[in-house]
């Protein structure tokens, strides 16, 4: 028998509904928190890092996790528009 996958979408419906957390809620706070820096490719909060496209927060990183220079060099071939 195969391992079954559970996507990111059964996840974050599981936190939500039976854990209880308030997805919305937190999604606000997290609006919020980008909007003070809005246009940066990135926002420092606390322990998060939010990286940022346009008007879209697209990952978060811990505070101990440093982006490899892949990483690095896409965001600036996008901010730079190459």
């Amino acid at each position: 028998m195969s391992d079954i996958r559970v996507n990111d979408h059964a996840v974050l419906r599981y936190l939500e509904r039976v854990v209880g957390l308030d997805v919305e809620a937190l999604r606000a706070t997290i609006g919020a928190d980008c909007r003070r820096a809005q246009g940066a490719p990135s926002v420092n909060v606390g322990i998060a890092r939010y990286i940022v496209r346009g008007d879209r927060v697209v990952t978060v990183l811990d505070g101990e996790t440093i982006p490899g220079w892949e990483f690095l060099r896409r965001i600036q071939r996008e901010a730079l528009g190459r």
